[in-house]
């Protein structure tokens, strides 16, 4: 009887388990979902739902131990070179700036410093 105890509590777990993985990719979804609307929203996208669904998500990251999520304006941008019409001006839009990383700013500051 243990032994039934045991198997039923494990796949009561393992449910559980794969319920809060469930959880935690719709709410990464939405995180992602929701910056790439607001980035829309920024940058003149005349429906930022639409934009959404149409971004290359390929690109888009979501750095767990921040919450933050990186890419987000780069695909934006690159949806308006493949369907300029989705946004208010349909000329050209300035590339994003090249993303700093901290090692990037730590050099600047030794430079700026004079530390080697």
């Amino acid at each position: 009887m243990n032994d039934q105890k045991e198997i039923d509590w494990k796949l009561e777990a393992e449910r559980e388990l794969a319920r809060a993985q469930e959880i935690k990719e719709n709410a990464r979804g939405s995180m992602i979902r929701e910056a790439v609307k607001a980035e829309a929203r920024a940058l003149g996208v005349i429906d930022p739902d639409i934009a959404a669904l149409a971004v290359d998500r390929s690109k888009i990251l979501f750095d767990e131990t921040t919450g933050e999520v990186l890419g987000a304006r780069e695909a934006i941008f690159d949806l308006h070179a493949r369907k300029p019409l989705l946004f208010r001006e349909h000329g050209n839009m300035n590339p994003p700036p090249p993303r700093r990383t901290t090692q990037d700013l730590l050099d600047q500051i030794h430079k700026e410093l004079g530390i080697k």
